[in-house]
């Protein structure tokens, strides 16, 4: 049975578990901290995250309003979770520890979106009664949340992060640069 689910994975599939171990080996470093990448990430699963219920269940309100319940409530663990120290430097060149939290949440959200899917293909009944919709939903909103609050704190601490100081040395050198201007 485990054979055929894996013939039957498409092969995008397993790009994609490429792309996110990557992405979460490359955290296990410390690494420079550039916001918008950082953001472009959690962005792009809560909208894939929203797109998938949306297919799944569509507009449904209740399921909707689980998954945003377990986003917001996760999220501010998420939030809380970040040790202090975890991003350091000036707001100017801010980096961030290494860490296997991000590889384990990228895993732990792959595969759970996997096993669900596994379980709709072989139990495509339980795909419309609500306990199954509004569990499902709650899961991977909280999942998602989890991921948001991590990202959110990152920024926090990024821009909380002390000023670079001014070279205080270019500054008093200036005049005297224009006043060898003006004398040559």
């Amino acid at each position: 049975m485990v054979s055929q689910i894996l013939s039957h994975t498409p092969l995008w599939v397993w790009a994609l578990l490429a792309v996110l171990i990557s992405r979460g080996v490359a955290a296990l470093k410390e690494r420079p901290f550039r916001v918008a990448a950082v953001l472009l990430f959690p962005l792009v699963m809560v909208a894939g995250g929203i797109f998938g219920m949306v297919n799944r269940y569509g507009a449904d309100r209740a399921v909707l309003a689980c998954w945003a319940a377990g986003f917001l409530s996760v999220a501010a663990i998420g939030y809380l979770s970040v040790p202090e120290g975890a991003v350091f430097g000036t707001r100017a060149k801010p980096r961030q520890v290494g860490s296997a939290v991000p590889l384990v949440m990228i895993l732990s959200i792959f595969v759970v979106k996997y096993a669900l899917e596994i379980a709709f293909a072989m139990r495509p009944d339980i795909i419309g009664e609500a306990p199954a919709s509004l569990a499902v939903a709650l899961l991977l909103g909280g999942l998602a949340g989890l991921m948001a609050g991590r990202v959110a704190k990152f920024v926090a601490k990024a821009h909380a992060l002390p000023q670079p100081a001014l070279d205080h040395g270019a500054v008093q050198r200036a005049p005297q640069f224009e006043a060898g201007i003006a004398a040559g």
